[in-house]
């Protein structure tokens, strides 16, 4: 397949995922992986889908991969841990997220997902300095607020909560959750 032709399908493929179309999507990034293999943008892809299917151990598998072969992408490292937290490895999560966070310190999401964690560790301490680092770099981000919220709710600091859950719902007026 020539890299035009693997060009347009990799562009038709992540169309049909944003659209939530994740099956007709996984068709495509197959059809890369079987010309390429080794293609980490198909490789991570493919694993989201997975992961966003809620097939996490796949996902970990997948997204594993392209790491191994593009390993100072902060992105994939973050999608990594938040599939091995979904997968149920926390430690290996742990160090997936805190490799995100060493290639770039400014990724709000890796510190989301690394509060998330570590709140699962009995970490709680660090897992509210992720929380509200991901506040902090993210102010717009109503699922940050929201997450921070609950972590302060659940240590029993309720003004905090209240004010971190207003916060998220200020933002999204649908906020259900909040």
């Amino acid at each position: 397949m020539s890299a035009s032709s693997l060009q347009q399908l990799m562009g038709r493929a992540t169309q049909h995922h944003r659209a939530g179309e994740l099956e007709q999507a996984k068709t495509l990034y197959r059809a890369i992986l079987k010309s390429q293999p080794g293609n980490p943008d198909a490789l991570h892809l493919f694993g989201l889908a997975c992961h966003q299917q809620g097939d996490h151990a796949a996902a970990v598998t997948y997204i594993r991969q392209a790491v191994e072969r593009v390993p100072d992408q902060p992105v994939l490292r973050n999608n990594l841990g938040d599939a091995l937290h979904k997968a149920g490895d926390l430690s290996g999560a742990v160090v997936q997220l805190q490799r995100a966070l060493a290639l770039r310190p400014d990724y709000a999401g890796a510190h989301m997902n690394l509060g998330a964690v570590l709140s699962k560790t009995a970490d709680h301490d660090r897992a509210l300095v992720h929380s509200r680092e991901a506040a902090r770099l993210d102010p717009d981000w109503p699922e940050a607020w929201f997450n921070l919220g609950m972590l302060e709710l659940d240590q029993v600091r309720l003004a905090d909560s209240v004010q971190s859950l207003r916060r998220a719902l200020a933002l999204r007026p649908t906020y259900r959750a909040a």
